[in-house]
């Protein structure tokens, strides 16, 4: 029995993430030292290019990323975004190395040539794993981008649900040990956080259909949301519902993204015309005088 002090524990995640997945089916069972990836380099490439890094659902692997579509809606929205699919399949979670290997292989080496605004998108199984990210490394990202997450089995989700939302939920005593539910604990933790923090809030998207099997977990992170980053189209956990939505979501993004940029620009205008207004009038003021 492995044994924890407190929910923050890094080592609960990464114990948890391998257990979290025993007894399902593995498209791939192995995992290598840098997980596999698929660069898209940025149709207009600038040096303030976003990065998108993806990560695939429990029955997608890289190649089924690549046939998706989603880095190619990503950069029709985005032009200037560079697309990293990530090759995250479910035997990272079940060894327990997907944070560290995204951290390490991805994330890191991106910062290192420039890259500063760092977005995770997941699916499914992979939203989680960009929340679960997110709590170890919070600082790395610029927001996370989930389409119908997985957020842990029925009856946690409906205990969530019964408590009134995340923001009331009471995770319990710390964990004696780390299995399934104490690493979903994490992500809900994680969540209810969203409701104090507007700021953490204003940095997720979420997309989930209409039918989706995981819509109750999803309605429960919409309510902390602002209301104009949640998407619910008609259909099911799929991709044909995913990908139309996907494009309305990255298009928002840019929309917001060159917004703040332009904004960013005019404030600096304004403080420029002021200091040269300020020297200018200097001299008649000493005039007067």
């Amino acid at each position: 029995m492995v044994m924890i002090r407190r929910w923050s524990a890094p080592m609960g995640i990464v114990i948890g993430l391998s257990l979290l997945v025993s007894g399902c089916y593995l498209l791939d069972t192995r995992t290598q030292e840098t997980m596999p990836t698929v660069t898209l380099a940025p149709l207009q490439p600038s040096a303030s290019s976003p990065l998108f890094i993806v990560l695939p659902g429990r029955g997608d692997n890289l190649e089924g990323l690549r046939r998706s579509g989603i880095g190619n809606a990503i950069q029709q929205a985005i032009p200037e975004a560079e697309v990293i699919l990530a090759g995250a399949t479910m035997a990272y979670y079940r060894e327990g190395r997907l944070i560290a290997r995204l951290h390490e292989g991805i994330i890191v080496p991106a910062r290192a040539r420039g890259r500063t605004e760092i977005w995770l998108v997941g699916i499914s199984l992979g939203g989680m794993g960009a929340i679960l990210y997110d709590r170890e490394h919070p600082r790395d990202l610029q927001g996370l981008v989930l389409f119908s997450p997985y957020m842990g089995e029925s009856d946690l989700v409906s205990s969530v649900a019964a408590a009134g939302g995340p923001h009331a939920w009471d995770p319990g005593p710390v964990p004696q040990a780390i299995d399934k539910q104490s690493t979903m604990r994490q992500a809900w933790l994680t969540v209810k956080r969203w409701s104090d923090d507007a700021t953490s809030a204003r940095r997720v998207w979420l997309t989930c259909g209409q039918s989706d099997r995981l819509r109750k977990a999803s309605a429960l992170l919409a309510a902390l949301l602002p209301q104009d980053q949640v998407f619910n189209p008609p259909g099911g956990h799929e991709w044909r519902v995913w990908l139309p939505a996907s494009r309305q979501v990255f298009a928002q993004i840019e929309a917001r993204r060159l917004g703040a940029r332009e904004g960013g620009r005019l404030a600096r205008l304004y403080v420029d015309h002021g200091a040269t207004g300020m020297a200018r009038q200097q001299p008649d003021d000493e005039a007067d005088e």
